[in-house]
Order: structure tokens, then sequence, then C-alpha cells
């Protein structure tokens, strides 16, 4: 390795003021997420900066999935988007300087009045370090099954709210055609109602 590859002074320094180590406890985390806190509010970093703050997010995120594990998949982007913002001890305002917007229209998103823009997604997954897809809306979600197979798995979805889910025409010409059925229930995101 040579010299320049090497960490420089201010690396040495960042490491004095807050030492790279396995956290083993909330305080631990806490004193982490203090010592990265101060490294955000550096528009841009250098390289010392840098290799410093992605050495502490890894210790930060090694403690977090052990102690803190989320489930995303079950979770709404709203859901994962506050507990991104909580699990990081981010606020509103953090998320109108996330994502380059004002403080009314955080609120909105934040309250779910207003989804987020493609812009946003890919802000949030860069700040956050996930997938974008954690931030996308369900889309409209096929199941195809037999209704001879589960007769009861249809019944659930209609149950589950009437007036999102469809059957197509084209699927129920195959109920009655078929002696074992095909059935495509799409699930349709409810329309967001405007003030």
């Amino acid at each position: 390795m040579s010299n320049s590859e090497l960490p420089g002074k201010k690396y040495r320094q960042l490491v004095k003021q807050f030492p790279l180590f396995e956290l083993r406890s909330e305080e631990d985390l806490d004193a982490a997420v203090s010592a990265i806190g101060v490294l955000y509010d550096i528009p841009f970093f250098d390289a010392d900066e840098k290799t410093y703050f992605e050495a502490l997010s890894v210790f930060i995120e090694r403690y977090e999935s052990r102690v803190h594990p989320r489930n995303f998949e079950k979770m709404t982007p709203l859901e994962a988007l506050k507990s991104l913002l909580e699990d990081n001890h981010l606020i509103q305002a953090d998320l109108a300087r996330i994502l380059h917007v004002t403080s009314g229209r955080a609120s909105d998103i934040y309250l779910g009045k207003r989804d987020l823009s493609k812009e946003h997604i890919a802000l949030l997954s860069d700040r956050f370090k996930v997938s974008a897809n954690l931030f996308l809306p369900q889309p409209r979600r096929v199941l195809q099954t037999s209704v001879a197979e589960s007769p009861a798995l249809l019944d659930e979805y209609r149950a589950q709210d009437r007036k999102n889910v469809k059957t197509s025409t084209r699927s129920a010409a195959k109920i009655k055609a078929a002696s074992k059925p095909v059935v495509t229930v799409v699930a349709t995101k409810p329309k967001s109602k405007r003030k």
C-alpha cells in the first residue's frame, strides 16, 4: 500500500474523536450516530472524511441489523421512510433537506398526503443506502392461482377491499370455460383523497 492510499491527518483526527470499533450497546450506537451526525453538516467530504464516514457507517449498520432488524417487506413506503428517519435520528426538517424540498412539501410526504417522486426515491435510496424498491408504491399485484386449489384465497382478496380488487373479464371467461380455471386477482392502490 502506498502512502497516497493511507488515510490522512484528518482521518486520524476523526478516529481520535470517535474510535472505530464494533458497537456493543445502545450507548455505543448513540455515540456513533452523534459522531457521524457531525459529518452530515459538511457539504462535501474530502477523502479522509469519506473514508471515516464509510467505515463508521459499516459499524452502525452491523449493530442495527443485529439488534434492530427491520422487515421492510411488510412495510409501506411511508412506514419504511419513517422507520429510516427514526433509525437515523432525523426529523421532517431533515427530510426536506434530503429531498431538496420545502418544509411544507416534506410534511405532506411525511403525512402521506403526497407520494414520493422518482427523484425523491433516488435521493432517499442514495442517502440511506437501501434499494429504491423500498420506496416504490406497491404496484398492481397480480396473483394467479387455481380456484380449485385455493378458492378461499380469492374470497380473502375480495373481502380485503372490494373497491380495490377487480377480476378481469378475460379471467372471468376462463373461470366459466375451464374445469380448473386460473383466476387473476388484481389489487390496485387506492386513489389518494385530496382535500
